[in-house]
């Protein structure tokens, strides 16, 4: 994607600022950023983590040249999807179920939660939303390690996006 982009423009040298929010940060910039220094070193890659909120409002004022967002939060902004996530549900060690390879909705319709603010995954929300779950949760956090961290320490089961 950078390559294509540098090469028609005959880019040499300068920078890429780039927003995205905490998976994309956590789990794909580091590589990306690795291999594309080891490609381009003399363009340098400036990193705005933040919410969808936040990337489209870089976007918009020009703060960040591109940015990582989920087909659902883009709203009307241009988006190409790069990548289709999973749905994954987190529970504790202990937590009873009736299959070994998934879980189904009615095993979880009434069991705690940890949420994600909507600026952070819309994703979760809309699919709670599609299918008529109205899910009662005590925790509202803003990343997946803290979602993670609470369901491994037993308080709440999760759905999250792998």
């Amino acid at each position: 994607m950078f390559e294509a982009s540098l090469e028609v423009n005959g880019l040499e040298r300068g920078s890429v600022k780039i927003g995205c929010f905490n998976s994309v940060c956590t789990n794909w910039i580091p590589s990306l950023t690795r291999d594309f220094n080891s490609l381009y070193p003399n363009i340098s890659i400036e990193i705005f983590q933040g919410t969808y909120i936040d990337i489209i409002e870089w976007i918009k004022l020009g703060i960040v040249d591109l940015g990582f967002l989920s087909v659902s939060s883009a709203g009307k902004l241009p988006i190409h999807s790069l990548y289709n996530d999973t749905l994954v549900c987190v529970i504790p060690k202990n937590f009873p179920v009736s299959h070994s390879d998934y879980i189904s909705l009615d095993e979880i319709k009434n069991e705690a939660f940890v949420i994600q603010h909507t600026s952070c995954d819309s994703d979760i929300q809309n699919y709670f939303s599609t299918h008529h779950l109205k899910i009662k949760s005590d925790y509202h956090v803003m990343d997946d390690l803290s979602t993670v961290s609470l369901v491994s320490h037993g308080f709440v089961i999760c759905l999250i996006l792998s």
